[in-house]
C-alpha cells in the first residue's frame, strides 16, 4: 500500500496491467467507443516478503494488450470481430519484429481470470513470458463489458533482448524450394504446436516454412481424431533439393525408430505425403523428414 497516494483508487502498487486495461477499455466504451485496441507498457510490483524501507517490492516491466468489438475496416471496407487469432497475429509480429525465433505456444485452461480453451501460454525457450487469450466472461461482466475481451499480458524482460538485435543479411535463394503437403492424423488431445514443435526441435537446416492450413474432425479420420495438414517449404542453399532426400520420407519402412520419441505417445498417429506420391507411411515420417538431408 501506498502511504501518500494521490488517491484512494490508486492506493495500491499494481501486480498486473490487466485491471487498468480493462478499466481503460470500459471507460471508452461507456463514452459510445465501442471498437478499441490499446496497449501500455509500464511497471508492475511483485514481493514474496513483508515489506520495509529496506527490503522493497521487486519492479518488472511489463506489456498489456487489450482488445474489444471489431478490427479497423480493410480496403474493401469489412469488419470482422476481434478473436484469439487476430490477437495471436499481433504477437507474432511483435515477435517477428524483435527477432525471436525459438517460441512456442501451449493450451492454459487452469487459471480464472481467462476464458479455459481459449487462452495460451507463451514461452520464450523454456521461460512462460505471459499469457494471452480472451478473458473469463465473468471477468469481463464485472467491468460492465458486453463484447468479449481479447488480452495478453507479457514481461518484457523476456522478450526485451532475447532475439538478435542486428539483423543478419541473408542472400536471395538461386534454388527453388519444394513445396510439400503432409496430413497428420492425431488424438484430439495432441496440440498443433506439439506437433510443429517436434518437428522444429530436430533442426533441418533446409526446412525453411512449417505452416498448418487445415484442421479436420470427422468420420473420415476416425472418432476422438483430428486430420492436421501442414505445408512445409524446403530448400537447399548449394544446389536443387534432390526429390530422393523427401521420397526416402515417403518411403521409410514402417519399424523405423528415428525419432519416434517425440511421437510415440500417439500409437493411432498416420501420415500421408501428398507430392509427387499418395502414400501412407507410418508416424514416424515426421521425424525422417525432418533428418532426410542426411
Amino acid at each position: 500500500v501506498i502511504s501518500n497516494p494521490l488517491s484512494e483508487d490508486i492506493s495500491v502498487m499494481r501486480t498486473s496491467l490487466l485491471p487498468c486495461m480493462l478499466e481503460t477499455l470500459a471507460s471508452n466504451v461507456h463514452h459510445h467507443q465501442q471498437d478499441l485496441a490499446f496497449f501500455e507498457a509500464s511497471s508492475v510490483f511483485s514481493s514474496d516478503h513483508a515489506l520495509t524501507m529496506d527490503n522493497l517490492a521487486t519492479e518488472k516491466q511489463h506489456l498489456v494488450i487489450g482488445l474489444t468489438g471489431q478490427t479497423p475496416r480493410d480496403w474493401q471496407g469489412s469488419q470482422k470481430a476481434y478473436d484469439f487469432y487476430y490477437l495471436k497475429g499481433l504477437i507474432e509480429n511483435l515477435l517477428d519484429a524483435l527477432h525471436i525465433t525459438d517460441w512456442h505456444v501451449e493450451a492454459v485452461s487452469n487459471d480464472p481470470t481467462w476464458h479455459p480453451g481459449r487462452t495460451a501460454a507463451l514461452y520464450i525457450g523454456d521461460t512462460c513470458a505471459g499469457l494471452f487469450g480472451e478473458l473469463h466472461p465473468l471477468v469481463v461482466k464485472n467491468y460492465d463489458l458486453k463484447a468479449p475481451v481479447y488480452a495478453a499480458e507479457f514481461a518484457l524482460d523476456a522478450l526485451i533482448g532475447i532475439g538478435e538485435v542486428v539483423p543478419v543479411y541473408q542472400p536471395t535463394p538461386i534454388y527453388p524450394a519444394v513445396p510439400r503437403d503432409l496430413a497428420v492424423v492425431v488424438e484430439k488431445s495432441v496440440e498443433v504446436g506439439q506437433i510443429e514443435a517436434a518437428i522444429r526441435a530436430a533442426q533441418p537446416n533446409y526446412l525453411k516454412a512449417i505452416d498448418v492450413f487445415d484442421v479436420y474432425e470427422g468420420a473420415q479420420v476416425g472418432l476422438g481424431k483430428k486430420s492436421v495438414a501442414i505445408s512445409f517449404r524446403p530448400r537447399w542453399t548449394k544446389s536443387s533439393l534432390p526429390l530422393n532426400a523427401i521420397a526416402r520420407v515417403s518411403s521409410a519402412p514402417k519399424d523405423r525408430t528415428h525419432g519416434s520419441d517425440r511421437f510415440s505417445s500417439w500409437p493411432h498417429c498416420r501420415a500421408l505425403v501428398r507430392h509427387p506420391h499418395r502414400l501412407c507411411v507410418s508416424h514416424r515420417c515426421l521425424g525422417l523428414l525432418a533428418r532426410s538431408q542426411s
